[in-house]
């Protein structure tokens, strides 16, 4: 398929996928989506968030990194189209699925890409005191408040570095969480991948860290760039209300805090860095107490926002709960509305909130998909 064809097939196939949702879930229409979404896999694996897989293949099962692309776009093509259904099944105007399978591909292919990596013998650690600390960074004083590894918790290895006078394991929180360092003191290690020499795979970067830098590179200052630009259209529609209390204007402020702060942590989560790019831009248009309120200390960088803990539900007393838990993205309706009471003493009923703040939330989510989905697959 060439590139001239290629915007055109995208539209069908968003035309086919709104058809399939709204008007019964043809067999003949499902065969049409997944026929096209093959003939365009070459220009799919093209995405910038997809391209560095090509290179290198994530274990000997497959002998090139396209097979394995190939692979996972079978099982992801019927997949992503059933949640697809499940989620906009009811919607009135659901978004494109195109944008819709550009996430849930890449997704799928970093996850596959990752289990296959862990299941290959590998160094790793054991934790073997009740709690250790862990560091954002291999220095003493970059230690993450309220985060540690537990007794008995295995991790990979990704890496070693030495500040001369200690050594400092690189590895993940969880199995596909935050990328932190821990002290070599705190931990037995364990070698398995006895024919990888780790320091050196680490310098000389091994498929994992291309592909990671292609998504830091490319898709991290696109997508910040793209979400700046959601901002600036949303707010220059509303540039006559007030960014305070309930008004249109003062909800999207909100919903883009919000926005970033999910987003930053899973890109995180997923690559584990984030950059600085476009970074005061980003911030300057937050609601500064909605990020304080959601996370366990004050953040005033992407990075601090990434790694910091969000609140536990224990931490609201209104929702009756013991739970040590964190509280998931996006937040529910009660906490926006207890914020926009307790913290910004807006003069509204309580009851009155919720219906308000949803009606604003599907709007930004329509523009959101609309405009976020620009330079992507």
């Amino acid at each position: 398929m060439t590139c001239e064809v290629f915007p055109a097939s995208k539209q069908t196939i968003d035309e086919l996928a709104t058809e399939y949702v709204k008007h019964g879930q043809s067999i003949v229409t499902r065969e049409k989506i997944w026929l096209l979404l093959w003939e365009m896999r070459q220009m799919l694996f093209r995405a910038k968030a997809i391209r560095g897989y090509m290179n290198f293949a994530p274990s000997g099962q497959y002998e090139t990194g396209q097979e394995f692309l190939e692979e996972i776009l079978l099982d992801a093509i019927p997949q992503a189209l059933d949640s697809y259904s499940d989620t906009y099944g009811d919607a009135l105007d659901p978004p494109p699925f195109m944008n819709y399978f550009n996430s849930y591909y890449f997704r799928k292919v970093y996850s596959s890409y990752s289990d296959i990596q862990n299941r290959m013998p590998h160094d790793y650690i054991i934790v073997q005191k009740s709690a250790i600390p862990v560091y954002l960074e291999p220095r003493e004083d970059a230690v993450i408040s309220d985060a540690c590894l537990k007794e008995k918790m295995k991790r990979r290895i990704l890496g070693r570095v030495s500040d001369g006078g200690q050594t400092w394991i690189k590895t993940k929180m969880k199995e596909h969480g935050t990328t932190v360092y821990v002290r070599k003191v705190d931990v037995e290690c364990y070698d398995k991948a006895s024919l990888v020499d780790i320091d050196s795979v680490a310098e000389q970067g091994s498929p994992k860290r291309v592909d990671e830098g292609v998504m830091a590179s490319d898709t991290y200052e696109n997508y910040i760039l793209t979400l700046l630009s959601l901002v600036e259209q949303l707010y220059s529609r509303t540039h006559s209300q007030s960014d305070r209390g309930l008004s249109r204007k003062y909800c999207f402020k909100l919903l883009y805090t919000e926005t970033l702060l999910d987003k930053l942590k899973k890109i995180y989560d997923a690559i584990g860095d984030v950059r600085a790019t476009h970074e005061q831009d980003a911030l300057s248009v937050t609601e500064s107490d909605l990020l304080n309120y959601l996370l366990t200390r004050e953040c005033h960088s992407f990075t601090s926002i990434a790694v910091t803990p969000m609140r536990a539900k224990r931490d609201y007393d209104y929702l009756h709960s013991d739970s040590a838990e964190e509280i998931q993205l996006p937040a529910a309706n009660i906490i926006y509305t207890h914020f926009l009471l307790d913290v910004k003493g807006i003069d509204r009923k309580p009851e009155s909130i919720a219906p308000s703040f949803s009606k604003y939330r599907s709007e930004f989510q329509r523009q959101y998909d609309l405009i976020c989905g620009v330079g992507t697959v």
